[in-house]
């Protein structure tokens, strides 16, 4: 498996657009992606602006598993991203924050339906 990360910005045929760390594993009978930690692209539009807004695209992950595959097959196009890219930038300043924020994590428990 080619272990070089990449950035992408994929199309899914969901309709879905999704902005991860990316490693291609070709060596397989069918090729396939693996995201790490993906977010999923919203645009928003305020007045003239359109704002970017990035979101988990699985928004109940395993912490531990952050990482996805998707085929070919799930993808209509894709756009390889330049370590200096902004979006990456973005992607970056966000999943650092995620991981060092505990303050937005709500722990579970047994009035929530934990056991």
């Amino acid at each position: 498996m080619d272990e070089i990360i990449t950035y992408f910005v994929f199309k899914l045929v969901s309709g879905e657009e999704v902005v991860a760390a990316t490693r291609i594993d070709d060596t397989g009978v069918e090729p396939a992606f693996f995201l790490t930690k993906p977010l999923k692209v919203e645009l928003t539009h305020k007045g003239t602006n359109t704002l970017v807004r990035l979101v988990p695209w699985i928004t109940i992950p395993d912490d531990d598993k952050e990482v996805y595959s998707v085929g070919f097959d799930k993808i209509i196009t894709m756009t390889e991203l330049e370590p200096d890219h902004e979006m990456v930038q973005a992607y970056e300043h966000y999943n650092y924050n995620r991981k060092n924020n505990n303050a937005t994590r709500v722990k579970l428990s047994e009035k929530m339906g934990y056991m």
